[in-house]
């Protein structure tokens, strides 16, 4: 896409059209009850495992709040009792999903691999105005070709953390 000049958006439907035809001509049907495949869409952490990690947020954002001055100490010192009293919501169902777990340390990687590093500036600055980045020597190219990289190493994992929670029930699929 990037040494060709191809729109991602025009890759991306593209793409999805050949997958979906892929796809529809593959008629094996895989159950949601198959033993071989993993569960973790449809797990959840241990309720003591759950506070152990809430303890340790919390203790992190009252570390950074600690810290900080002003709104930013008040946001830090909140940050540590929603952690908590989320903790406690979920417990008291059976515990913290896997996905939503998932969710979070991706969250928390990707938004410190674009705040603190100087490839999150890149980024920034070829999405903010993609002539003035290749004026300042970012290597374009490289960049998106990494994003694209990283964002379907994110996908491989997307299927197993949406796997559907229903009742259990097998439903036979049209065609299968």
């Amino acid at each position: 896409m990037a040494r060709l000049g191809i729109l991602p958006f025009i890759a991306t439907l593209g793409g999805m059209l050949v997958f979906q035809e892929r796809c529809s001509s593959d008629r094996r049907r895989v159950d949601r009850a198959t033993p071989c495949l993993p569960r973790g869409g449809q797990s959840y952490l241990p309720p003591m495992l759950c506070w152990i990690g809430a303890g340790l947020a919390a203790l992190v954002f009252v570390w950074f709040g600690l810290r900080s001055r002003g709104t930013q100490r008040l946001r830090n010192l909140g940050l540590a009792v929603l952690v908590l009293g989320f903790t406690a919501v979920m417990n008291a169902y059976e515990g913290i999903p896997v996905p939503v777990v998932l969710v979070l340390v991706l969250g928390t990687l990707l938004s410190m691999l674009a705040r603190r590093t100087t490839f999150g500036r890149h980024l920034y600055a070829i999405g903010g105005n993609r002539e003035a980045a290749f004026y300042a020597g970012i290597p374009i190219g490289r960049r998106i070709v990494f994003v694209f990289t990283l964002m379907g190493m994110c996908c491989v994992g997307s299927p197993e953390s949406c796997s559907p929670r229903g009742s259990g029930r097998r439903r036979r699929m049209p065609g299968g």
